[in-house]
């Protein structure tokens, strides 16, 4: 029982030291990404993924971007 309360009253505190998720490496590129998202289109996480494609060239080609619009 002395133990319970124990760690009970060592771990009361824990809760401010301790964050959901993961580890966010701030020089990573996908952090970097969701910032550049966050400062341009505030309001929230995506709740839409895009993925593009092309056949030839890459999608900042003219014609891709032209295809996207």
């Amino acid at each position: 029982m002395t133990a319970l309360l124990l760690i009970v009253l060592a771990g009361r505190d824990a809760g401010d030291k301790l964050v959901s998720g993961a580890y966010l490496d701030p020089s990573a590129e996908s952090q970097q990404a969701a910032e550049v998202l966050t400062r341009h289109f505030p309001g929230g996480p995506p709740n839409l993924v895009l993925i593009v494609e092309t056949s030839t060239g890459t999608v900042d080609s003219p014609d891709a971007v032209q295809s996207g619009r």
